[in-house]
């Protein structure tokens, strides 16, 4: 970005896309986290130690802190699966600049809801076959439930609460699911060479 455009953005805020490599690397550490005696140890009272994450050390409440990882969980995948359908769609028919745009926002495919338009319209404007709705219907509606119940709130003002390391790794699994559907679509090995490596395997 130039000097000149930077300075147009609010405070002069420069921004870049996050290498995709590293949002798989940030879900797969949190998942093998979750799996962890550690994350058990966090969820169960008394809790008289901070805890131990590959990235920091959390000093505050556990809910908060499952609450942190599990929005930076879905916003990875949020971002993960447009920048995987950019190749995807270089691949399959060449540059299109008018679909590359429409990735940038997903709300302008036309649908009402994210999920609608992010595993659904995107993928399938390329080939219908692509869609999570045709692949896996029964993931497509337990992704919009997931959405409805735990993604949204979770961006507007929302956090977990009561929780028990069940129920955490439960919604990690299912992210999980929908990341075995992206690579389905399109093999990570050719974003970045030993992308693969950073799968995780749902339980």
């Amino acid at each position: 970005m130039s000097p000149e455009s930077a300075r147009e953005r609010i405070f002069g805020l420069q921004l870049s896309s996050v290498p995709l490599v590293n949002l798989r690397i940030d879900f797969y550490r949190s998942y093998k986290f979750l799996y962890s005696k550690a994350a058990g140890d966090a969820l169960t009272p008394p809790r008289l130690e901070p805890i131990e994450y590959d990235y920091f050390t959390w000093y505050g409440m556990p809910n908060d802190f499952f609450t942190l990882i599990s929005q930076r969980a879905i916003l990875g995948l949020e971002s993960y699966v447009p920048g995987t359908l950019f190749f995807l769609s270089h691949d399959v028919r060449g540059r299109d600049d008018k679909y590359l745009e429409k990735l940038k926002n997903p709300f302008s495919f036309g649908g009402r809801s994210i999920v609608k338009n992010l595993y659904d319209t995107a993928p399938g404007d390329i080939d219908p076959s692509f869609s999570l709705l045709i692949r896996n219907q029964s993931l497509y509606q337990e992704a919009q439930k997931m959405y409805r119940e735990v993604r949204n709130p979770l961006f507007h003002g929302g956090q977990l609460t009561d929780l028990n390391i069940i129920s955490i790794q439960g919604l990690f699994n299912h992210i999980a699911q929908l990341y075995v559907w992206v690579d389905s679509i399109y093999d990570p090995e050719k974003i970045v060479n030993g992308l693969s490596h950073y799968k995780v395997s749902p339980v």
